[in-house]
C-alpha cells in the first residue's frame, strides 16, 4: 500500500467515524483518545520495566537459594 493510498483510507476511516460531527467537537474526543493511549504505552512500559527487574531479583534469590547444599536447604542442618 503506497503513502498516498494509506493517507486517504486513513482520512476515510475518520470521516465516517465522525459522521455528522463538526471538526471542532471531533478534535476533542480524537485529542482524549490519543492522550489515553499516550497514559496506556507510559503505563505498560512502566509495568515491564517493574516485571523485568522483579524476575530479575527472583531469579537471582532463588539460584542463590540452589546453590546452598540440599541439607541446608530442607532445615536438617
Amino acid at each position: 500500500m503506497a503513502s498516498q493510498e494509506l493517507n486517504q483510507a486513513l482520512w476515510n476511516a475518520a470521516n465516517v467515524m465522525r459522521s455528522t460531527m463538526s471538526a471542532d467537537e471531533y478534535k476533542d474526543y480524537l485529542l482524549g483518545m490519543i492522550f489515553y493511549k499516550y497514559l496506556s504505552d507510559r503505563q505498560l512500559y512502566a509495568v515491564l520495566t517493574y516485571w523485568k527487574t522483579a524476575s530479575r531479583k527472583a531469579l537471582m534469590k532463588r539460584s542463590s537459594y540452589m546453590r546452598k547444599p540440599v541439607k541446608v536447604r530442607i532445615g536438617m542442618i
